[in-house]
């Protein structure tokens, strides 16, 4: 079979000379294409151990191994001459290649040039169950000096969010040590908060008053400014005091200012009370509700400049204990090889002159520092730009929206304007191996009039799928399905809808698997086709609870209603055991042998039984 993207699949294999940049939707092949240039460039002469290829997960980068292995295995088979002889050096010499995730790759660079990096040479890597865990003590060591005379900023996030506080202070300290990469400074722009917050809740004051005594009590508008009648009475109060508590009032404003329901419904009445138009009132509102959005942004802004600087503290307590320990978490490891590379020309001409190939699978999860990294060791050490066919990037920048570790749409196309503009190619494969035609051209028919690519707010192009698997008229690959007893008085009803959905799969499925006729292919025996089964039939669910019920156990009533046999797979049955609940308790103890709870409960729960009065005991006796 000849597929559409013949030419770009060739060119990966062969043009060796020439960076490339491979765009490709899931199920396109790219991981299979990647392999396809590794064993090129292997079979052409390169030693494996100058070869790096980087993925974003540990299982990822197991798995391009051993896909590795067998297409060597594979091409060995028909290889002659030279090519048959470099095939059998990289076999040999497969587990020296350089396989890693971005952070372990990292790692070996810190561990080979210690003293560039400014690293502890015996270092040791923190996966992010430990760095959580010393960030936290950090916090709370941080908390728990400044709780009894808290700094502006701690104090203003306080009065906005009560017992809400401490958890909003902890995530946006730990937001500021994930950013550090980015170290500079918010600007803290003039900002009068007192002058702004007290006109400001005298304008609320007024409007309270205005609203007050409508000529209906049950009018839309009076019963959706109530809010702002209530926060103006706790704004008073605030201000009879001999110095207005300012930061009370800025969190009354605030709040008012992000109420979606705050005067939603307007009323339709020409008069709202008597001698007051709606109109009028109207006017105000919107002025004062501009007012309000105006201040909210510029009071957090303000109060975000502040945050940091004050949670500052908690970045560097956490990085002094980091090195007390001799330990870099998983943003060290890529920071101090980033830093490495840029201000260390020896240590950047050697790892450049090392490794002779790149590849990076995954590459629209690349943030802004791995960027810098993988651009500096794809760089000729003499000129310092790419140097041609080092590189080969494969991603899918629709897959960018989920912003994996900072993954960052912008930079992945920055990237790729760069190496293109310096001679490397970009290719996009549209082949799809995964789904039969009929499903492509619906997924095509819904996404390629709307996904338009958009620079200003990073949007992929959509690239149309061609297909690759043979259809077959006599399957519906896409249906319908008419669910009824929806309606009530004035149209779809969703509680019925959702009512009446179980059922209706369930009629579906049976008719699939007993009347249809229809059959399908199986991973095994691809050239096969098999009558249908239940088997091959999945039911797929956003979330299995909802609201504390079981989304799935109506289906699972409606397809025992139908004698169709069925396994449930996920959920929280399983962890809730009582015998998995013990042997998780006791798994956690080892992992950490100096949380004193861990260890506690796992002694006194079901699986070792130790009474309480043996542990106090024997924590007094032997301490």
């Amino acid at each position: 079979m000849v597929f559409v993207d013949a030419d770009a699949r060739a060119r990966i294999r062969d043009d060796l000379g020439t960076t490339l940049i491979v765009e490709a939707a899931a199920g396109t092949g790219k991981t299979t294409e990647l392999v396809h240039r590794m064993i090129s460039v292997l079979a052409s002469g390169t030693d494996i151990r100058r070869l790096v290829a980087v993925t974003f997960t540990d299982k990822a980068a197991g798995e391009l191994k051993l896909r590795l292995r067998a297409g060597l295995e594979a091409a060995r088979v028909g290889a002659t001459g030279d090519r048959h002889a470099q095939i059998l050096v990289a076999l040999a010499r497969l587990e020296e290649a350089h396989i890693h995730t971005i952070h372990g790759f990292c790692g070996e660079l810190l561990r080979a040039r210690p003293v560039e990096a400014k690293v502890d040479p015996l270092f040791r890597p923190l996966n992010e169950d430990e760095a959580s865990r010393l960030f936290r003590d950090a916090f709370d060591a941080w908390f728990e000096a400044v709780r009894s005379n808290p700094p502006e900023g701690v104090r203003r996030v306080v009065r906005r969010m009560g017992g809400r506080a401490r958890d909003a202070l902890e995530r946006a300290a730990r937001t500021l040590s994930d950013l550090r990469a980015y170290g500079a400074r918010y600007q803290r722009r003039s900002f009068d908060r007192e002058g702004e917050a007290l006109r400001l809740g005298a304008e609320l004051q007024a409007f309270a008053s205005h609203t007050a005594t409508p000529a209906w009590v049950r009018d839309p508008f009076f019963l959706d400014t109530e809010v702002a009648r209530a926060a103006a009475g706790r704004i008073a109060r605030a201000m009879e005091a001999a110095s207005p508590n300012v930061d009370s009032i800025e969190a009354e404003l605030v709040h008012l200012a992000k109420n979606r329901d705050f005067g939603r419904k307007k009323g339709t009445t020409a008069q709202f009370a008597p001698g007051l138009a709606r109109a009028d009132l109207l006017s105000e509102f919107d002025a004062l509700h501009a007012c309000l959005v105006r201040f909210e942004l510029s009071a957090s802004g303000d109060l975000a400049s502040l945050l940091r600087d004050e949670l500052d503290v908690v970045v560097r307590r956490y990085e002094q204990e980091k090195a007390a320990i001799g330990a870099l978490d998983f943003d060290d490891l890529l920071l101090r090889a980033r830093d490495m590379l840029r201000d260390d020309a020896g240590a950047r001409g050697e790892f450049q002159g090392r490794f002779d190939r790149i590849f990076v699978d995954e590459f629209q999860d690349t943030d802004l520092v791995q960027a810098d990294i993988l651009l500096a060791l794809g760089a000729d050490p003499t000129t310092n730009r790419p140097r041609p066919g080092k590189l080969f990037l494969v991603g899918d920048p629709k897959q960018a929206i989920y912003r994996f570790r900072r993954a960052d749409p912008a930079v992945y196309e920055r990237v790729k304007r760069e190496l293109v503009a310096s001679g490397a190619a970009a290719l996009t494969l549209s082949t799809s191996f995964r789904s039969v035609p009929a499903i492509q051209r619906f997924v095509d028919a819904a996404f390629e009039p709307v996904m338009r690519f958009d620079a200003e707010v990073q949007q992929a192009e959509y690239v149309p799928l061609a297909g690759a698997r043979a259809g077959d008229a006599r399957v519906a690959a896409v249906m319908a399905l008419p669910i009824h007893g929806t309606l009530g008085s004035y149209g779809v009803v969703k509680s019925r809808v959702l009512a009446s959905t179980p059922r209706a799969v369930a009629e579906c499925v049976r008719w699939l698997v007993e009347q249809s006729g229809f059959t399908v292919t199986e991973a095994d025996r691809p050239l096969e086709r098999v009558r249908l089964q239940a088997r091959h039939v999945c039911l797929l669910f956003r979330s299995l609870q909802a609201f504390g019920e079981d989304r799935t156990q109506p289906f699972a009533e409606a397809l025992d209603a139908h004698g169709i046999a069925h396994i449930r797979v996920g959920g929280r049955a399983l962890g809730s055991r009582e015998e998995v609940e013990a042997m998780l308790l006791a798994l956690e103890a080892v992992d950490r042998p100096d949380d004193r709870l861990a260890v506690v409960a796992a002694l006194s729960g079901t699986l070792f039984a130790i009474a309480d009065e043996a542990l106090v005991e024997y924590a007094h006796l032997f301490g």
